[in-house]
């Protein structure tokens, strides 16, 4: 049926090819008869047969001349027309051609992406195949493969986040009591390095993961240079520990204990510290704006040089607190003793929100303040 078809067509394009060229051969031997008799069938009233005169000629070339240039004119015509239609097919055919391109990409890239999500799940399988080994060595390649998953692949990025963290809560959860203070405390090597993993991992847009770190025994941990803003370390041991220079915007410390930790320069905007111990904790050039330091334990805490501006300090205890060019604009000292605090001066306190205060700085008087601050309706404790 096919070749039958095939050979009708094939017949159809003979017959069309012979009848163009016969017509096309009839045009060629009109418009030469045209132009050969032409002149005497147009004007032969007036035109000579025989003995031609020269105005005989003159009007045969003429009417010669006018019928090569329609010629001419028709000619071109029919090859701007043809030009035409071939630009005009040649578009189309490019059109085509595009359109069938992008359709071959699509699906190439579409055949490619699957293939590459294909490779990344056994990368993933394998990497959690590796965190439950028994043998340290594989544990650790099992953490760097998940961060080459979290940096190759934006998708499986919380994924990642989230098995990490996860690992961290279960390799060193805290216990019920809160751990000792010892110096040499530190987290096991595995731990510190889904730590140092999750403190550098790729930043995609806007987004910031959850990570969640409760209740971990984390004492001594290495989190200095760390990107962890909102990380969830609420109760956690986190005695020693080192957050210098680190990102921990909007971070909940809540109740965790943090004794001698160390957040030199770090940034600490919104971060909350409710209940928290942080007996001798080091907050020096800290960016603590907006925090929240309340009902905090902050005895011998160094804040030299902080940005505390609009933090909160409600009921916390700030016994031999180091507060030396720190900016208080706008922070809340509500129901603090500020009689042992070390290095406040007038302008910092005048600078500051008091309310309820039970003791100014030695050397200071509640009357100096009024001078400073215009009012005192509110700075004494009722």
């Amino acid at each position: 049926m096919t070749a039958a078809r095939t050979m009708l067509l094939s017949m159809k394009s003979k017959t069309k090819r012979i009848a163009f060229i016969m017509v096309l051969a009839l045009a060629l031997v009109g418009y030469v008869l045209l132009l050969w008799r032409g002149p005497w069938w147009i004007d032969g009233g007036h035109l000579r047969s025989k003995d031609l005169q020269p105005a005989d000629g003159v009007v045969i070339t003429g009417l010669r001349t006018t019928i090569v240039a329609l010629g001419v004119g028709a000619v071109a015509a029919i090859t701007l027309y043809y030009t035409h239609r071939n630009h005009v097919l040649s578009l189309r055919q490019y059109e085509q051609v595009q359109e069938q391109f992008e359709h071959t990409r699509a699906r190439d890239q579409e055949q490619s992406e699957l293939t590459r999500e294909g490779q990344v799940t056994e990368r993933y399988v394998e990497a959690i195949k590796l965190l439950a080994s028994e043998n340290l060595t594989e544990r650790l390649g099992g953490i760097y493969a998940l961060e080459r998953i979290m940096r190759d692949s934006e998708k499986d990025h919380a994924t990642v986040v989230e098995v990490l963290a996860a690992f961290v809560r279960q390799r060193a959860a805290a216990g019920d009591e809160e751990g000792s203070d010892e110096q040499d405390a530190k987290p096991d090597e595995d731990v510190q390095a889904a730590l140092t993993v999750l403190g550098r991992r790729p930043t995609h847009g806007d987004s910031t993961p959850y990570i969640n770190l409760r209740h971990t025994d984390l004492r001594g941990a290495d989190l200095s240079d760390a990107k962890l803003d909102q990380v969830d370390l609420r109760n956690a041991w986190l005695q020693r520990a080192h957050f210098a220079r680190s990102s921990l915007r909007d971070a909940v410390f809540q109740g965790a204990a943090l004794f001698k930790a160390d957040f030199s320069f770090t940034h600490l905007n919104g971060a909350i510290f409710y209940q928290a111990g942080m007996e001798e904790t080091a907050l020096w050039q800290a960016d603590a704006r907006n925090a929240v330091f309340s009902y905090a334990a902050m005895e011998r805490a160094r804040l030299r040089d902080a940005k505390l501006q609009g933090a909160a300090f409600v009921h916390t205890q700030l016994l031999s607190a180091e507060f030396h060019n720190a900016d208080l604009a706008g922070a809340e000292l509500k129901n603090v003793d500020l009689s042992r605090s070390e290095g406040l001066q007038l302008e910092q306190l005048a600078a500051a929100v008091l309310t309820e205060i039970k003791n100014l700085p030695s050397g200071m008087s509640f009357e100096e303040l009024e001078k400073a601050k215009g009012s005192l309706s509110s700075l004494r404790r009722s």
